[in-house]
């Protein structure tokens, strides 16, 4: 069956867009990315410190959600090893998942919802 997501990239640490370019190969390994918002900047939000770079994307795979889910938490751990303290330099969320909203207080976010009106044209 095939599932559509749609995700939210973003990191406030010097390398963030350069990460959300390799995590772009990544998904691209593990299914097909159609339209992107491309990159832009947002001020933190909710206490977070400094300027983000973020990315929205719509994403459709064959895998399972918790599998798809467990395979984007590994990676964004595995790439977290290497970010400086107080710094995220990658975060890759699952905002909606076939049309269901599993993160509903980011899809309220001005970040999110910028990207999102970017790849819903």
């Amino acid at each position: 069956m095939r599932n559509r997501a749609v995700m939210c990239l973003g990191g406030n640490a010097p390398e963030t867009e350069v990460l959300i370019g390799e995590t772009f190969q990544f998904l691209a390994s593990k299914g097909s990315v159609g339209r992107w918002s491309g990159t832009y900047r947002t001020e933190a939000e909710n206490g977070g410190h400094g300027t983000y770079v973020n990315a929205v994307l719509q994403f459709d795979t064959d895998a399972d959600f918790d599998v798809f889910r467990a395979e984007c938490k590994e990676y964004e751990r595995k790439k977290r090893l290497h970010a400086a303290a107080g710094l995220v330099n990658i975060d890759i969320d699952i905002v909606i998942w076939n049309g269901d909203v599993l993160r509903p207080a980011e899809a309220a976010s001005a970040y999110f919802r910028r990207g999102f009106a970017a790849i819903s044209v």
